[in-house]
């Protein structure tokens, strides 16, 4: 569980307190700016997972290491609309995970006060809604959660996935979500290049294409064949198509 600019103490003791109800998560803070006294007050029995908490400076170092990163929003907007209700995404990730691979799969939590913001959402493979009252669609930050958590118990029957039920693929293992977005930034800077994207709003279409990766699952192969792809096309921007021509009329391969 990942909470980006948490401000509340009590929200976040909530967090932990929900957190071990539910069972099987961790707790990652992302320019934590809560009162720590108390949110031990708050997490009661749950103190442990606040202590163990892993401090971050910024969401791409907090999900480094985790195979797929979902993001929850209740708002609207251009960026927003891959949205699914928190059922769907729940047993989505349960049919995907690979029940071997010991990397974690990340929830991501705004502050309480805005939600993720559009370059959040961006870094974000899923993004997941929890129905509500249309006229009043904001939840506390521990309530979302609890909903969620639930969400994900609820779809393994009764009980979160564990580590070692079912063989890796060893060969073509996921790719890391911290690598995933490396390569996605390195890819727009390439398109950037050669005049594919916007440089006035490029975050329009990368953000569609960032959804497209993101729901194909890379594996490490794959993604590697993307971070490639960005550097070739960045050599062709940079000068390289002219050296490829003259290879091309010398009947030299190019690589």
């Amino acid at each position: 569980m990942v909470l980006v600019g948490p401000q509340g103490g009590a929200n976040v003791g909530s967090v932990c307190r929900a957190i071990a109800n539910m069972g099987g998560a961790s707790l990652c803070t992302v320019n934590e700016e809560f009162d720590l006294e108390q949110a031990r007050i708050m997490s009661v029995h749950a103190q442990p997972i606040l202590d163990a908490r892993l401090r971050c400076s910024s969401l791409q170092e907090a999900v480094a290491g985790c195979t797929t990163v979902v993001g929850t929003t209740a708002r609207d907007g251009p960026y927003r609309s891959r949205t699914s209700d928190v059922r769907q995404v729940a047993a989505g990730l349960l049919a995907e995970h690979d029940h071997g691979d010991p990397r974690p799969v990340a929830l991501v939590f705004g502050p309480e006060d805005r939600g993720l913001s559009n370059s959040e959402i961006a870094a974000c493979h899923r993004l997941a809604f929890i129905p509500t009252e249309e006229s009043y669609r904001s939840l506390n930050l521990a309530q979302a959660v609890l909903l969620c958590l639930y969400e994900l118990r609820r779809a393994g029957e009764g009980e979160l996935p564990t580590p070692g039920s079912d063989p890796v693929d060893e060969q073509h293992p996921r790719a890391d979500a911290g690598a995933t977005d490396a390569a996605m930034e390195a890819l727009e800077q390439a398109l950037l290049q050669i005049g594919f994207l916007s440089e006035d709003n490029p975050g329009h279409i990368m953000q569609s294409l960032r959804s497209v990766f993101g729901r194909a699952g890379l594996d490490e192969r794959e993604l590697r064949i993307v971070r490639g792809l960005a550097r070739q096309v960045s050599w062709f921007a940079e000068g390289g198509r002219e050296v490829a021509l003259a290879k091309r009329k010398q009947g030299r391969r190019l690589r």
